[in-house]
């Protein structure tokens, strides 16, 4: 496999200076599938206990903003780390929380307030009970 051409700006892939094939890409896929001690499976379950995958929601209903969030898992419970921020990545609210797994949960506005200046919710599955 050659690598003529390959460039990693910064590592995301979403710069545009960025340059691949999709052979060069599916390469580095199998390399790191074979690689000793499954490196990419473990990368891939680092942020991920038990497989539980977490899809957050921010909504607005009558001037009311809510975050609606989904936990995919066989466990029960998810404890979840909740991350609120603003313009320029500012952090403005973190909590955390423990909810149903498997439904969508809508997380009220008594458990956690979401402030206008919220500009994207970031959900973390901390563990799976």
């Amino acid at each position: 496999m050659s690598f003529k051409g390959f460039v990693a700006a910064n590592h995301s892939g979403l710069s545009t200076t960025t340059r691949t094939t999709p052979r060069q890409l599916a390469s580095i896929l199998r390399y790191g599938l074979a690689a000793p001690a499954g490196i990419l499976p473990a990368l891939l379950k680092a942020h991920d206990p038990d497989g539980a995958v977490a899809n957050p929601r921010v909504r607005a209903k009558s001037g009311t903003r809510y975050l609606v969030v989904r936990v995919n898992s066989k466990k029960k419970k998810a404890v979840i780390r909740v991350r609120l921020t603003g313009k320029s990545a500012r952090l403005l609210k973190a909590k955390t929380i423990t909810i149903r797994t498997n439904h969508l949960v809508k997380i009220s506005t008594k458990t956690l307030r979401v402030p206008k200046a919220t500009k994207k919710a970031n959900v973390r599955v901390l563990r799976v009970r």
